[in-house]
């Protein structure tokens, strides 16, 4: 827990399951391993209300630099989405990566907060691919490639030199 937390400057309570606790205007939201996300407050300006609950559902980091990002580049999307369709599709969709081991340099990359299929599978799967690059990145989520652009982008860099 961060030891800002509920001295002056800091304020703590409940929300929903996590933790939250404001610092200097930045709130940290807590999951149930006990980490930290920053969250600035002013994240939700230039959103509608939809879009601030879509952008929750999304974005484990949320700043105001990752909701222009969702506004501008992830929301145009959202809303062509076919609801009936995707429904058909994962009916009948079957993920199944096999028990072969993959011996080719491969690099998987997960956020350890994404909300969507989580950080342990990415584990797992590495363990099949004995030459893979295994990072999971701290304070990310399903929108890595948003929430930490600069980082994503210096791994694969990182692992096509090495190639």
């Amino acid at each position: 827990m961060d030891p800002g937390c509920g001295e002056e400057g800091g304020r703590a309570g409940e929300g929903g399951d996590l933790l939250n606790c404001e610092i200097n205007g930045v709130r940290l939201h807590y999951d149930e391993h006990g980490a930290g996300v920053p969250r600035a407050y002013l994240a939700y300006d230039g959103l509608s209300p939809e879009q601030r609950t879509n952008f929750d559902e999304y974005f484990v980091v949320r700043t105001a630099a990752n909701a222009r990002r969702f506004r501008d580049h992830t929301w145009p999307g959202i809303t062509l989405v076919d609801e009936d369709a995707l429904g058909r599709i994962f009916a009948g969709w079957t993920v199944a990566v096999g028990s072969d081991t993959v011996s080719v340099p491969t690099l998987i990359v997960a956020g350890r907060q994404d909300p969507v299929v989580g950080y342990a599978d990415a584990t797992r799967l590495s363990e099949q691919y004995p030459r893979a690059t295994l990072a999971v990145i701290d304070e990310a989520g399903h929108a890595l490639m948003h929430e930490r652009p600069e980082l994503l982008t210096a791994l694969v860099g990182d692992w096509l030199a090495r190639r």
